[in-house]
């Protein structure tokens, strides 16, 4: 590992190379990457870049040289991945996105020999930017190398950050009226039901359901003296040097909605917090368990995703942000399980057998999101939505709510709330890719 790292200085002294030196790290292509890429339309010129910024690493020739190389490369694929819908971007681009970002890490940390901590933090932005933009390379490299990054951060930050506690009041906070009433009835709660029992009764019949007690042995929730239990200041010690998808603006349907990519440390400060912005920001629907591992030791898969007709893994991802972020009512095509880490959600249900009541969107893109806005009903615009039946209830810290497939799903949070959804692997629609739901997989994990 490192030779020195020493504390209380702005630069850090050692040889970079060391970190990297058994992850057998590849600068050249390899064979099957290479071919996905030839098959790109224009990738000739590509590859030259991708081919002389190797070289001139390996060698040591030339890093200013390799450095301009590898921006032009970046520059046009990330034009190439920001090209029509995500779903149809050849894979081909996000290998060679993901190889040009581990080559714009290799040229700030070979041969260093003092670099600024500021560097480090560059080159860390550049391997979080490929593990969100490309696709997975060599092994998962570029996962590898930035936790090893992270933990060099982490080890030679000397300033104090933002400290934040977040009281028992807050992270259960209970809701005021919310929408319109309507035909509505509680949720059923159970405390750990049995996998047959919750199969039997909820799984079979779609029948939502919110569990008690299954989440009691996770690490993110169990009390002091645990050092692992969620909080804003452990998640930004842990994370907050890397690069994350932040979702800017009310709701994914409003016209002013957008995306940015942010460190962990700012989207806290500046968003979750209390902090400047009176914008909103999510860190929504993100496989961040799978870009952090350090975090991913914190949770556990739930026992009731064995139940499966399916061998295959399931999906999961995570939901982080302040009190009032909204996901506004949508269905996803898969069974799936909501698990409440930090703080509390109202959530509003309505079965599939509601849907004329909805008033779903015409896009092919929307068409599992309601028009509607459940908290601020337009009757004159939608007056079949006074008609539907709904379910709701507040999903507090350490319970979970299991959401039929297709059934439509109203969520706000009352409190700084951090969740993750596990969606179960099989689907009544899997053919459908137009879905928000992103149909990634991730794999089982247990608490060590």
């Amino acid at each position: 590992m490192a030779r020195e790292t020493p504390s209380g200085s702005s630069s850090l002294t050692y040889h970079l190379e060391d970190i990297f030196a058994d992850l057998k790290v590849q600068l050249q292509l390899q064979d099957d990457d290479r071919a996905k890429i030839d098959r790109l339309p224009g990738s000739k010129p590509l590859l030259h870049l991708l081919d002389e910024a190797a070289r001139l690493v390996k060698t040591k020739q030339n890093l200013d040289e390799a450095s301009t190389r590898v921006d032009a490369a970046l520059d046009f694929i990330w034009e190439k991945l920001n090209t029509g819908y995500w779903k149809d971007v050849e894979m081909g681009w996000r290998i060679a996105y993901s190889h040009a970002s581990l080559l714009r890490t290799m040229t700030t940390c070979v041969n260093a020999i003092v670099v600024e901590l500021e560097s480090i933090r560059k080159a860390l932005e550049a391997c979080d930017r490929g593990l969100l933009m490309g696709a997975p390379i060599q092994d998962d490299l570029l996962t590898k190398v930035a936790s090893r990054l992270n933990a060099f951060i982490r080890a030679s930050e000397t300033s104090e950050s933002k400290r934040y506690r977040l009281d028992e009041g807050d992270r259960n906070a209970e809701p005021a009226s919310i929408g319109y009433q309507g035909k509505g009835s509680t949720l059923e709660r159970i405390r750990v039901p049995s996998l047959h029992s919750f199969q039997t009764r909820y799984m079979n019949r779609e029948q939502p359901i919110i569990v008690e007690g299954a989440m009691t042995h996770w690490p993110a929730l169990r009390p002091a003296p645990n050092d692992r239990r969620w909080t804003l200041d452990y998640i930004k010690r842990v994370a907050g040097s890397r690069t994350v998808p932040v979702e800017l603006g009310a709701r994914y349907t409003d016209e002013t909605w957008g995306q940015s990519l942010i460190t962990m440390n700012e989207f806290i400060d500046k968003y979750v917090a209390g902090g400047e912005s009176v914008e909103k920001g999510y860190l929504a629907q993100h496989r961040l368990f799978d870009q952090i591992p350090e975090l991913k030791r914190d949770i556990c898969i739930p026992d009731y995703c064995c139940i499966s007709s399916s061998d295959d893994d399931v999906d999961v991802n995570a939901w982080f942000g302040p009190q009032g972020t909204v996901s506004p009512l949508h269905y996803d095509p898969k069974r799936n399980l909501l698990a409440q880490v930090v703080g509390s959600k109202y959530v509003r249900l309505y079965e599939k057998s509601q849907t004329d009541f909805l008033y779903a969107h015409r896009s092919d893109m929307l068409k599992n999101t309601s028009q509607v806005d459940v908290e601020c009903v337009d009757v004159a615009e939608h007056p079949l939505f006074c008609d539907a039946v709904y379910w709701d209830g507040v999903l507090k810290e350490g319970e979970m709510l299991y959401i039929p497939p297709m059934c439509w799903h109203f969520v706000k949070s009352l409190s700084v709330s951090f969740s993750t959804t596990v969606f179960l692997c099989f689907s009544v629609d899997s053919a459908d890719s137009n879905f928000r739901c992103s149909n990634q997989t991730a794999t089982w994990v247990s608490p060590d």
